[in-house]
């Protein structure tokens, strides 16, 4: 967005050896972080509806057995108790590319 690239956040960090580091970070590379938050989400939900455990019929046991909760939830704990390890290296995989590309854009401009 050009008309918010001039915009900056001034970061200080102190390490707590009286070295006070303070450097600038763009608006632009701050607004990426949320988007692509939001982005995995959409990917998660989205491969929920292809697994049995999203679909009308497990909505309506859960309804018949009263199961109180959101239906991505009743998904991802029925995921959980089938296949756990696939679950978890699934999530592992996708926190570690998530905060990768937020670890390089806000250490990208840190002065050395």
């Amino acid at each position: 967005m050009p008309w918010i690239d001039h915009i900056s956040v001034d970061v200080s960090y102190d390490d707590g050896d009286y070295n006070n580091l303070s450097f600038p970070l763009k608006l632009n590379y701050l607004i990426v972080i949320p988007a692509l938050l939001k982005n995995l989400f959409i990917i998660a939900t989205k491969m929920m509806v292809y697994t049995y455990f999203f679909g009308p019929r497990s909505t309506r046991l859960k309804k018949l057995f009263s199961v109180d909760s959101l239906e991505e939830l009743f998904a991802v704990r029925c995921m959980f108790r089938e296949y756990p390890i696939k679950l978890v290296t699934t999530l592992f995989i996708a926190c570690f590319i998530f905060f990768s590309i937020t670890f390089s854009i806000v250490e990208s401009h840190v002065p050395i």
